[in-house]
């Protein structure tokens, strides 16, 4: 799927803080899935550089796939003994604060 997209757009003409996906773009996705699959003029340019939309302004089956990976995907965040003692014991809110200042 990722080098079906990456056919699709010049690689060379984008800056080093370009991202493919990001949360943004997957919102993006989203509103353009819940207005019929298509792009509105504010996005339009952002999907293009992505290859996310036809030429018909239509989302593209790429875009339809990141979006239902996104949905279907269960983030999981592993940490070690120290940082979950350390987040266990770290006093709440402004306390919290003075503690690290």
């Amino acid at each position: 799927m990722i080098s079906e997209i990456a056919e699709k757009i010049d690689i060379d003409k984008l800056d080093n803080n370009f991202k493919l996906v990001s949360s943004k773009v997957i919102a993006m996705i989203d509103s353009a899935i819940k207005n019929g699959d298509s792009a509105t003029d504010i996005t339009k340019d952002e999907r293009v550089k992505r290859g996310f939309i036809d030429e018909n302004l239509k989302l593209t089956t790429q875009a339809k796939d990141i979006y239902e990976a996104y949905n279907i995907t269960e983030p999981e965040l592993v940490i070690d003994v120290n940082l979950a003692e350390y987040i266990t014991k770290a006093p709440d809110g402004v306390q919290l604060m003075h503690t690290i200042f």
